[in-house]
C-alpha cells in the first residue's frame, strides 16, 4: 500500500468512523433520555451505552473497517467490552460529578453531560479499532 492510498484509505475509515459514531451517539442519547423517564442517571446510561455499543461495533466492523462476515464477530463484541467500559467510565464520571454538583439537573444537562462524556471516549475508539481491525502483514503484501 502506497503512502497516498494509505492517506486516503485512512480518510474513508474517519468518514465512516464518523457517519456511524453521530449516529450511534444521538442514538444512545435518545435512548439515555427515553430511559431516563423510568430510571435514574446511571443505570439508564449503563443501558444505553451497552445497546449502541453492541450496535456501534457491528456497524464499525463492517462499514468502517471492512472486517464482514462471521470470522471473529464475537471476539470482537467482547473486546468492545473494554470499549463500552472506557465509555462508561467517561460518562459515569461525569454524571456523579453532575448529580453531586447540581442534583436536581434536568434531562437536557444529563444528556449534555453524557455527550462531553462519550466525545472524550470517541477518539479512544477510533484508535482501539483501528488497531483491532487492522490487516494483518500478510494480507497487507497480498493487496501490494
Amino acid at each position: 500500500m502506497t503512502a497516498t492510498s494509505g492517506r486516503r484509505h485512512l480518510g474513508r475509515q474517519l468518514f465512516r468512523f464518523a457517519v456511524i459514531g453521530v449516529g450511534s451517539t444521538v442514538f444512545s442519547l435518545v435512548l439515555f433520555a427515553v430511559l431516563k423517564t423510568w430510571l435514574s442517571n446511571q443505570p439508564a446510561n449503563a443501558l444505553a451505552l451497552i445497546i449502541s455499543t453492541v450496535l456501534n461495533t457491528a456497524a464499525n466492523r463492517h462499514f468502517t473497517f471492512d472486517a464482514g462476515g462471521q470470522e471473529g464477530h464475537f471476539g470482537v463484541q467482547v473486546r468492545s467490552l473494554v470499549l463500552l467500559g472506557i465509555t462508561w467510565a467517561a460518562t459515569a464520571l461525569g454524571l456523579a460529578v453532575l448529580d453531586h454538583y447540581h442534583p436536581s439537573a434536568g434531562t437536557g444537562a444529563a444528556t449534555l453531560t453524557m455527550a462531553v462524556g462519550s466525545a472524550i471516549a470517541t477518539a479512544i475508539r477510533f484508535v482501539l479499532l483501528r488497531k483491532w481491525f487492522a490487516p494483518t502483514p500478510e494480507l497487507t503484501a497480498e493487496l501490494e
